[in-house]
């Protein structure tokens, strides 16, 4: 019978993963995105807007006071509110360009 496995090297993640959210992203970061959550007329707006998964999206830029954020989804700007933002999950290693 073998003994205890031991793995060196590997990093410590830390606890549970947590998704990247839309709002997380810094000026210029590129992303796809993974998931629209809300209910209700919100999320049907963010998806009538072209805000729909697999999309790749870049983040513009921020309002000084970092609310509402510029986006660039399927060829045009739109801007959102930090809240809508933080609905949106995205994934920043399968980007794709904006």
């Amino acid at each position: 019978m073998a003994g205890p496995v031991i793995l060196i090297g590997l990093p410590d993640i830390g606890g549970p993963w947590v998704p990247t959210r839309l709002a997380d992203l810094r000026e210029g970061q590129r992303a796809r995105i993974t998931r629209i959550g809300g209910d209700g007329c919100v999320r049907q707006r963010l998806l009538d807007m072209g805000v729909t998964r697999g999309t790749p999206v870049r983040l513009e830029r921020r309002a000084p006071l970092g609310d509402p954020i510029q986006i660039q989804v399927k060829g045009y700007r739109l801007a959102i509110r930090d809240a809508e933002a933080r609905l949106i999950e995205v994934d920043t290693a399968a980007h794709g360009p904006a």
